[in-house]
């Protein structure tokens, strides 16, 4: 990846919109799928309708993350609010 998509991915990363898209034309170069998690639909494959299967929970969804056999760009929308005092879902993110 250049690295000036790299700084544009992170300045933009409070501008999730921006990012998404950003991070869409990532996975598309590199031809492996996008997912993008959500607190009110879980994580979800770009192009498909339903999420996976129990990852409406942030913790969850990034223990999927860490035992999925396919690689894959993931985008964790509004994941940042909820990492304050939250030992066991920053573990998941660091596993992930």
């Amino acid at each position: 990846m250049p690295k000036d998509a790299l700084h544009d991915l992170e300045l933009l990363s409070a501008e999730e919109d921006r990012a998404g898209a950003l991070l869409a034309h990532v996975a598309d170069r590199l031809g492996i799928p996008l997912f993008t998690w959500t607190r009110s639909r879980g994580l979800i494959r770009e192009g498909l309708e339903s999420p996976v299967y129990e990852t409406e929970e942030a913790t969850k969804a990034l223990q999927h993350v860490s035992v999925a056999r396919i690689d894959g760009v993931y985008h964790f929308r509004s994941l940042m609010g909820s990492l304050a005092g939250k030992d066991l879902l920053i573990s998941s993110l660091r596993d992930a």
